[in-house]
């Protein structure tokens, strides 16, 4: 079995669970967070592209500051967790 936690971006975390100042691919989101026709209109859709400005509080956040496609959004960390990302490599 390997052992993929020595990758410090490993594929499909959480909007919550990733570092600031990466740029991520968004690859699913939950029922709840697609209803919310709003967030999807600003560019949070699986396909999208989203980077984590910053999380507040830093420890056990409330909210994060996202990047979605030239839009800065506050999205609550309940829904952050809710959608899976995963890592867009440079080539």
């Amino acid at each position: 079995m390997r052992d993929d936690n020595k990758s410090p971006i490993s594929p499909f975390k959480t909007l919550l669970e990733v570092p600031a100042n990466v740029a991520f691919r968004i690859e699913s989101a939950s029922q709840a967070v697609r209803d919310l026709g709003y967030y999807a209109l600003l560019g949070l859709h699986v396909g999208g592209f989203a980077r984590v400005l910053a999380k507040h509080p830093e420890r056990q956040p409330r909210f994060i500051e996202l990047e979605l496609e030239n839009e800065l959004i506050s999205l609550p960390a309940s829904l952050a967790a809710q959608i899976r990302v995963s890592p867009i490599c440079a080539s």
